[in-house]
């Protein structure tokens, strides 16, 4: 079965004054229809980056190549951006992390979420039923008094009800495959239960796909069916969620995990972080560009092409040197 999205060897280069920023390095990665896919790392590791390269947002000064970026089989890098304007929107729909400034301040909910639908619905809609229809959205992802918070401004709302405001935005068009950017990293522990449990179950009755962009990998473990790491703007792992984040075989995922509070006793089972990301501006950036801060580093990590070990049918790892 075709996947829902399909990348393959993705490379995103960002000209700047300061030098060439080597952003990506060949990413690959895949979600099913009904799936959601943890894209998950530290900050600075080319998750939200290759989110906005997948809905062509990230500038004019973005240099990318692919071998292919495909949605439902279809190559998306051969249409125009006047073609790719029917795609976003309304096949791919974005998340994106903070709410309150994706939404116009100075404009009412319910007019940008009836403006949205109305843009891109396959069917043209008159301006009433359009509203008629964002009710029934807002109502169906449980906002209370759902007429009244369509007259709201984003700043008369809280943080949580933002959320599921773009939340509804998303799902308006019914698309194939939602990109969440960070969509809960604002809101405190409950309600970032209470949007997910509500992007996931409305996801799932429409089996949509869903790329779930994240730091969080306690939210990513609970909700997510398969996790991708990336460090450096390189996938290093990608398997079933239950492998990963109790088996991680790379020494990176390992780390990460290690540096996390999740499951751990006490302060004292924390391991931190060691080193730092590597300068993206460099043009001799070791093969795998962890080498410098992993303690398994050998010379043919930094120099050599990094081959992809299979602990299983479904787990893949770049490394030389996996754990077991």
């Amino acid at each position: 079965m075709t996947a829902m999205l399909e990348i393959d060897n993705l490379t995103l280069e960002f000209e700047t004054p300061a030098g060439r920023v080597h952003a990506l390095d060949n990413v690959g990665l895949s979600v099913d229809r009904g799936e959601c896919v943890a894209l998950v790392g530290e900050s600075g590791s080319g998750k939200s980056i290759t989110g906005m390269a997948i809905m062509r947002l990230n500038g004019p000064n973005a240099r990318i190549r692919a071998s292919r970026i495909a949605l439902d089989g279809t190559d998306l890098q051969g249409l125009t951006d006047k073609a790719f304007q029917t795609i976003r929107g309304r096949r791919v729909a974005m998340i994106f992390q903070n709410a309150k400034s994706a939404l116009n301040p100075l404009r009412k909910v319910g007019d940008t979420l009836t403006d949205i639908l109305r843009a891109h619905a396959p069917e043209r809609l008159s301006r009433r039923d359009a509203r008629a229809r964002v009710l029934d959205m807002l109502e169906m992802i449980g906002i209370r008094e759902a007429e009244d918070r369509m007259y709201a401004y984003p700043a008369e709302l809280s943080g949580g009800m933002c959320q599921r405001i773009m939340i509804a935005a998303a799902l308006l068009c019914e698309p194939e495959l939602i990109i969440a950017d960070e969509p809960t990293s604002a809101l405190d522990v409950t309600t970032q239960v209470k949007v997910m449990d509500l992007l996931m179950s409305a996801c799932r009755e429409r089996g949509v796909a869903v790329l779930f962009i994240t730091h969080d990998l306690a939210l990513a473990s609970a909700y997510c069916d398969r996790a991708v790491v990336m460090h450096a703007g390189q996938m290093l792992e990608d398997g079933p969620a239950e492998e990963v984040f109790v088996h991680p075989r790379h020494p990176y995922s390992r780390m990460l995990l290690d540096s996390m509070p999740y499951g751990k006793e006490s302060a004292a089972d924390l391991k931190p972080m060691g080193g730092n990301l590597p300068d993206l501006r460099r043009d001799d950036l070791p093969a795998c560009r962890f080498a410098e801060r992993c303690s398994r580093v050998q010379d043919c990590c930094r120099t050599q092409s990094i081959p992809e070990a299979r602990p299983s049918e479904a787990h893949a790892v770049r490394c030389f040197f996996p754990h077991d």
